[in-house]
């Protein structure tokens, strides 16, 4: 017949090639998806597919830039999730440099601190009334007085650098003038 002649002699199928295979194993991941988006991600074939989660509008910003300029415009905590994003952001910033111990064996531990003038030293307070001064760039301690018979609760240094104030908790005198320009003395 006519219309027999008329079609192409018929050929077997080819065989799926490679790409055909891996486009339509990546277009079933991303149908599979919560919730698809129109432009795709780049797809790996190592890791499963996964569409990036809508973010809500109230949602903060994750520059803290962006966050700290917004914070007038928004509401007041600022958006879904800003407070810990603003305390991931301080938290991760602080690392230890260097760690003091007390050198005598006595597990009574360090109750305040402050740095001298120059910063060169920084004056621990005891719990059991001893004021120790250490060396900030070597760690050694550099030394020890007795300042009160309790804990010392406040040190305050002046700015020249030559007169130091304590306080303790309830021994007689409360408060302390120290001069610390050659020798450690009581004033």
């Amino acid at each position: 017949t006519p219309a027999m002649k008329m079609q192409p002699p018929l050929a077997p199928p080819s065989p799926p090639s490679l790409d055909s295979i891996i486009t339509e194993f990546l277009r079933e991941q991303h149908a599979r998806c919560i919730n698809p988006v129109t432009t795709c991600p780049p797809f790996s074939l190592f890791t499963p597919h996964r569409c990036p989660e809508p973010t809500q509008r109230r949602m903060a910003e994750p520059n803290f830039s962006a966050r700290l300029g917004g914070r007038g415009l928004y509401p007041r905590h600022g958006g879904v999730d800003r407070g810990g994003l603003d305390r991931h952001l301080i938290f991760s910033r602080f690392r230890p440099m260097s760690v003091f111990h007390e050198g005598d064996g006595d597990e009574s531990g360090f109750t305040c601190c402050a740095f001298s003038a120059r910063e060169r030293f920084l004056m621990l307070g005891t719990c059991s009334g001893h004021l120790k001064f250490y060396n900030v760039f070597s760690g050694e301690e550099e030394a020890n007085y007795t300042c009160h018979t309790s804990a010392i609760t406040h040190l305050e240094p002046s700015r020249d650098g030559k007169l130091l104030l304590t306080s303790a908790s309830w021994s007689v005198p409360l408060s302390a003038l120290w001069s610390i320009d050659s020798v450690f003395t009581l004033k």
